[in-house]
């Protein structure tokens, strides 16, 4: 039998489920990290520009709601994410908590979101965050989207899947009710992470680094490994035409596409 947080949890996730249990989110969290860069100078103008487009959830930092909200679409779930750290520091890789759980859900969060940097030199200290977050959540109802990033150079994706596979898979045992991953390898690899964890697996959309027709494919051979859908940023809001990127990565991620079982994978 489900518990009473438990059922909070899995209600307040299906709010960032789209169609087939799919995860399309806007990720507009960059401005903590990496300043006002181009396409997220003004924010509130963004989010009306994506009001056509089915996002089934944004990921923002908690000091940009009040800036934000009314311009939220209605069927939108909202991500608080609670972690921080910039590129002017030493070490862009090392997240401390700058927001806490209790002032996700009073600014109305459905999830909340935090970092880890496995590999990174302060990841035991990230991972004791992530476990507080994540018990501080549960016992409110509200899930955990624990980005677990494997190791890769600053400002890149991972190409590695069976490092990929080992974070999600420590950050589901953490209690992570949603993982978010870096990885940006082969479909094959894609089936190694999602195989290995218990929890839906979103892609991070990662830098504007190849052509748009290139990321809709690998995208989509995401997809068919079994991800659950992605988290985009810069490939929508650093898009020549925003909303029309958005709508093309919607496509994708609502598509015909079917994940292929993971019995009939392996």
């Amino acid at each position: 039998m489900r518990t009473v947080s438990q059922f909070g949890v899995d209600r307040r996730r299906s709010r960032i489920e789209g169609r087939d249990g799919r995860t399309l989110l806007l990720a507009i969290d960059h401005g903590l990290p990496a300043g006002p860069i181009p396409g997220i100078e003004r924010p509130a103008e963004l989010l009306r520009r994506m009001r056509s487009v089915p996002f089934s959830g944004l990921v923002v930092n908690a000091g940009l709601v009040p800036s934000v909200s009314e311009d939220i679409p209605p069927g939108w779930g909202l991500v608080v994410h609670l972690s921080a750290g910039t590129l002017l520091g030493s070490r862009p890789t090392s997240k401390v908590l700058s927001s806490t759980v209790e002032q996700a859900i009073s600014i109305g969060a459905d999830v909340v979101s935090i970092h880890v940097s496995f590999g990174a030199r302060e990841e035991d200290r990230m991972i004791a965050d992530a476990g507080r977050v994540t018990d501080a959540a549960q016992s409110f109802g509200v899930p955990v989207l624990i980005m677990a990033y494997a190791p890769a150079e600053s400002g890149r994706s991972s190409d590695d899947a069976f490092a990929a596979a080992h974070s999600a898979r420590a950050a589901a045992e953490i209690g992570a009710s949603i993982i978010q991953t870096n990885f940006a390898g082969s479909e094959d690899g894609v089936r190694t992470i999602v195989r290995g964890c218990p929890v839906p697996v979103v892609m991070a959309g990662g830098p504007r680094m190849v052509s748009e027709d290139a990321f809709l494919e690998s995208l989509r051979e995401s997809v068919r490994a079994g991800a659950a859908g992605i988290a985009v940023g810069r490939q929508v809001f650093q898009a020549p035409d925003p909303a029309a990127a958005a709508h093309r990565i919607a496509e994708v991620v609502f598509g015909s596409n079917r994940p292929i079982p993971l019995e009939a994978a392996g």
